[in-house]
């Protein structure tokens, strides 16, 4: 599989990082790609459930992920590192 659905409520899929056991996955990518580009550039809607990500990039955002972004992919993640990264999650801890 080229694309693998990503871990929150809402539908969205993601590059999958197996894809590159695939013969032949870089060609795939490409007419992906292609296809893309093209419904882009003659504005066709497509009914395509690709991550927010991926999407960005697409259109020319590349700026760098942060932490927001991780809820993209993984809502679990997304909670845990978010209580990490607000918590101190060294107090009570045997490592003080």
């Amino acid at each position: 599989m080229l694309f693998k659905r990503c871990d929150t409520d809402q539908i969205s899929y993601f590059i999958n990082e197996e894809s590159s056991k695939i013969p032949n996955c870089a060609e795939l990518f490409e007419f992906i790609g292609i296809f893309l580009a093209k419904a882009i550039w003659d504005k066709m809607p497509l009914n395509l459930c690709l991550n927010p990500l991926i999407l960005r990039y697409l259109l020319g955002n590349k700026e760098d992920a942060d932490i927001e972004d991780v809820k993209h992919f993984d809502t679990h993640q997304y909670k845990s590192l978010k209580y990490i990264n607000e918590n101190n999650i060294n107090e009570g801890t045997i490592f003080e």
